[in-house]
């Protein structure tokens, strides 16, 4: 989807609806932890995503991500919907970081990443 920096921030606007998944690209040369939250939920477990553990994403893999995993073998498509019909709000009445997509990436101890780390714009 089109995005846009706006004030130091990226945004995508989407449409009521449509179904979206989440694309993380690891361009360097080490092992990351990537922590990701939708609307303030742990995409893995889709609790709140305070100090929550992550995928491990190897050198040049691509991790994607279709919705909140609430099983094993079940997962809740991400969708753009309203604030009161969004999964945050019915499943844990929470409306606090709807729209909100966040993402932490940790190194292994002792082996940081080369040069090659670039943003997409």
């Amino acid at each position: 989807m089109d995005n846009y920096w706006w004030r130091g921030a990226r945004f995508v606007i989407g449409k009521k609806g449509r179904d979206y998944k989440l694309r993380v690209e690891n361009l360097s040369d080490a092992r990351l932890e990537v922590v990701l939250t939708v609307d303030g939920l742990d995409v893995i477990e889709g609790q709140a995503g305070s100090k929550k553990r992550g995928y491990i994403i190897g050198a040049g893999e691509t991790l994607e991500v279709k919705g909140f995993r609430i099983s094993h073998g079940k997962v809740v498509t991400f969708r753009f919907s309203s604030v009161k019909s969004s999964y945050a709000n019915l499943r844990h009445g929470r409306t606090r970081n709807i729209g909100v997509v966040g993402l932490a990436l940790f190194t292994e101890k002792g082996k940081e990443p080369g040069t090659e780390i670039r943003a997409r714009y």
